[in-house]
């Protein structure tokens, strides 16, 4: 087994209002509806959610990442950030928005969201696999947030920095209660 750690960062601009941009993301089901190969989202409870991706690379070479993350929001400062609740699955993920009103029709938004994966595969796989896990994820992010700025168009017109071109995702993902253990 071996881990992957990455960074990823993105910004953009929305063509609308700050508070519209603030309430897509910070309400979790509805942001994560706009997150490619999500299968499920699972609602923890204290503005908790496991996050359920569907399964990424090839044949033997395969991963199905699991993580879950506690949400909370300071709409003043435009702010909202996630940290990774432990055992639960096979990576952590943290992080933030930062939602900047630029004048009321247009809002600078960044993202920054460290991860940490641990890949079930031989350490000796490391190095050629670790790139592609990074590559998958920006990709998957990347798509993320070119679906939000369809969102966000809805409002106005959006312009992704780092967005490549856009997909809707497959099919919505499931959010559900998890079980009482």
């Amino acid at each position: 087994m071996f881990s992957v750690d990455m960074e990823i960062k993105r910004r953009f601009i929305a063509e609308c209002g700050a508070q519209s941009v603030f309430e897509v993301l910070a309400d979790v089901p509805a942001s994560a509806k706009h997150f490619p190969n999500l299968t499920a989202l699972d609602a923890l409870g204290e503005n908790s959610y496991r996050w359920v991706l569907g399964t990424i690379g090839v044949r033997k070479f395969s991963l199905k990442s699991i993580f879950a993350c506690k949400y909370k929001h300071d709409k003043a400062r435009g702010l909202i950030q996630w940290t990774a609740i432990r055992g639960e699955g096979n990576a952590q993920v943290a992080g933030e928005w930062r939602i900047k009103a630029l004048d009321e029709h247009r809002t600078e938004v960044k993202l920054k969201t460290p991860v940490h994966v641990e890949v079930p595969l031989p350490g000796l796989m490391r190095p050629l696999l670790a790139p592609l896990v990074v590559r998958e994820y920006e990709r998957l992010v990347d798509k993320y947030v070119a679906n939000l700025c369809k969102t966000f168009e809805k409002e106005g017109q959006a312009k992704p920095a780092r967005a490549r071109a856009s997909a809707k995702p497959k099919k919505k993902p499931q959010t559900r209660k998890s079980p009482k253990t």
